[in-house]
């Protein structure tokens, strides 16, 4: 004999098959509950904003001008050595000397106008049509400055087929409005090269 069994939601026979099946089912709500600053909170979070600008605004604005003289510094003792390497590999004089236009020597104004290096085949420190142009600068950023003083001409340097420029001197770089970060790149005779915060003698820089 069936037996109907009433169960919550249908009625069960004793096969366990279902003959009708009701489900009122109300699901509660998963949506999260919607939260939000107040005005209180948002005005001190904006404080607290402004103080931590206003705090790291003279460290972050002096770590990014030291890095960007770090730049232009390096980007000079690599053509230094550039020059002394073509000299060596090639078995000729090279020169690096200041340029405006990428091709020829110019004798006025400062190396921030930008540089050019070739290899001087008849010794005469201008860079003639035939010889060969190895790396060009362009001008640094506005503002820097860069001037060359040394026992010779303050236009260029010359390094011979052993490595060695046989003057001694030095550059010196100033960025802008930051004076106390300013740089000199010191050559020796024998071509090589390095930066210090003073003269070569230990005097002081002086920015124009």
């Amino acid at each position: 004999m069936d037996v109907k069994i009433k169960r919550s939601g249908g009625t069960v026979r004793r096969n366990g098959s279902i003959n009708s099946t009701r489900h009122n089912v109300t699901r509660a709500s998963t949506a999260p509950a919607q939260s939000g600053f107040t005005l209180i909170e948002a005005i001190i979070t904006l404080a607290i904003v402004f103080i931590l600008t206003g705090s790291l605004s003279g460290p972050l604005r002096g770590l990014l001008a030291s890095n960007r003289v770090s730049a232009q510094v390096n980007r000079l003792i690599g053509s230094l050595a550039y020059t002394r390497s073509a000299a060596i590999t090639h078995h000729q004089h090279a020169v690096i000397c200041k340029s405006t236009d990428g091709r020829h020597c110019i004798r006025t104004g400062g190396w921030h106008q930008g540089w050019i290096i070739f290899l001087d085949g008849n010794h005469n420190r201008r860079r003639d049509s035939a010889e060969r142009l190895l790396r060009t600068q362009a001008a640094l950023a506005p503002g820097y400055t860069l001037r060359y003083r040394g026992f010779g001409s303050a236009h260029y340097l010359v390094y011979r087929p052993s490595g060695v420029t046989l003057t001694n001197g030095s550059f010196v770089f100033c960025p802008p409005d930051h004076p106390t970060l300013a740089r000199s790149i010191i050559v020796y005779k024998s071509g090589r090269a390095r930066v210090s915060q003073t003269r070569a003698g230990g005097g002081r820089l002086r920015c124009p």
